[in-house]
């Protein structure tokens, strides 16, 4: 069984050291695909970690040429994928079913796993215990804050849990539980545990102040289950979680934080047409075109991809020179500040892109897909193109390197950044 990834690929240096190689920023894909023996490439020792499920069957996962793969017994009954990363932990989800007579998740029984990687020791591969609090759905609807025991363990969804590396190295795990009035659940794991369980910590949330106004926007639910649609570390205290036709939340994960809570951040362009009611109906905005992540400890940074006229104005018109014409613009936002202002730092025209040639030659020019943002230097921006990944300094505007391999679009908007010592 194997967990594709896309790791970064350098030019040649002079820096090329093991010191200077490590640590390593790559892009895990968190599906998976099961392969033949003879197909899998050879793990790499020095990745490899072992581990027991809540029953006793024991696993190994490791990660060679860019690949994870797990080695186990009956895989092809497990289901494994990444929920989240940061910095040097990746957070594992294995579904191991409990009985014989169906294959959703309500006849599966959920494992989590956290895999950190260490420079000059092997990487670690701890089970979490599982969580068995209901969520707020499961609840009296009269009664929605008396959280109550759960026959069923919970499932880690990657769209609303994110794990987090704090500044004394000790872990969470949270997962946002959106419920009713304005008020939200965050369920909470330390890491070391030491013997302390899941924790449920209610929070109000917060709605964006500007100009004077009490409350500019509320959150609106698009016309689908996902509230949210990815959860994002930054620094060594926050959690955001994003939906990309909205805006984000953002909550400061502090241990001296004795009243967190939830303030919601609007996003510097929306897919929310406020003057029909209607979102957008590309079928590629906004996941495919947007991107959040952390940008320093205390900001994060946004890219969007727009298409633009051929007079350079915004939106796509009909005529052919400019069909696939695009530009890619990015913004900053300070987390640790009162005010939710956006910076916009740099607008960058698919026309400076092309200019590169021949360093383009043989890609169609087409417009670019499925931004990620770098976890060494925001400035840097990865993205899809006629199935190769190519990978974009915004700042100087240079071209870093392109990877040809045949591509798969499946998961490419939901990669996750991490970083990896070994």
């Amino acid at each position: 069984m194997e967990l594709q990834t896309l790791t970064k690929k350098r030019r040649p240096s002079d820096d090329d050291s093991p010191a200077a190689a490590a640590p390593r920023w790559v892009m895990l894909n968190p599906y998976i695909t099961i392969m033949d023996s003879t197909n899998s490439c050879l793990a790499d020792a020095k990745t490899m970690a072992v581990s027991c499920t809540s029953s006793g069957q024991s696993f190994s996962i490791s990660c060679g040429d860019g690949n994870y793969h797990l080695e186990s017994e009956d895989v092809r009954r497990r289901r494994l994928h990444v929920v989240s990363a940061h910095d040097d932990v990746v957070l594992i989800q294995i579904s191991l079913p409990n009985c014989n007579n169906g294959y959703n998740n309500l006849h599966y029984h959920h494992d989590h796993f956290l895999y950190e990687t260490g420079a000059g020791r092997p990487p670690l591969l701890s089970l979490l215990p599982s969580c068995y609090i209901s969520m707020q759905f499961e609840r009296d609807q009269g009664a929605p804050q008396d959280p109550i025991p759960s026959q069923r363990s919970r499932s880690l969804d990657s769209k609303n849990t994110g794990v987090l590396r704090l500044g004394d190295g000790k872990i969470l795990v949270v997962q946002l539980d959106l419920g009713y009035n304005n008020v939200a659940e965050l369920c909470v794991l330390h890491h070391p545990s030491h013997g302390r369980d899941w924790v449920i910590k209610r929070v109000p949330i917060v709605h964006h102040r500007q100009e004077g106004k009490d409350e500019v926007r509320q959150w609106r639910r698009p016309p689908w289950p996902e509230v949210v649609e990815a959860a994002v570390p930054v620094g060594n205290r926050f959690m955001c979680w994003i939906n990309y036709h909205n805006g984000f939340y953002l909550c400061d994960m502090a241990e001296k934080q004795t009243d967190p809570k939830l303030q919601y951040v609007p996003l510097p362009v929306s897919a929310y047409d406020a003057t029909t009611g209607n979102y957008l109906e590309d079928p590629h905005w906004p996941r495919g075109l947007l991107h959040l992540a952390a940008a320093r400890p205390d900001a994060v940074r946004f890219v969007a991809i727009a298409p633009r006229c051929c007079c350079g104005g915004p939106g796509k018109s009909s005529c052919e020179r400019s069909s696939s014409a695009f530009n890619v613009t990015t913004w900053t936002m300070n987390v640790r500040s009162a005010e939710a202002i956006w910076v916009k730092e740099r607008v960058l025209d698919c026309s400076e892109l092309w200019q590169q040639l021949p360093s383009y030659r043989g890609i169609r020019h087409e417009s670019f897909e499925y931004p990620i943002i770098s976890a060494d230097d925001p400035d840097v921006i990865c993205f899809i193109v006629d199935r190769r990944t190519v990978e974009v300094n915004t700042r100087s505007k240079a071209l870093l390197s392109i990877v040809t391999e045949a591509f798969s679009p499946r998961g490419a908007d939901c990669h996750l950044p991490a970083k990896l010592h070994w």
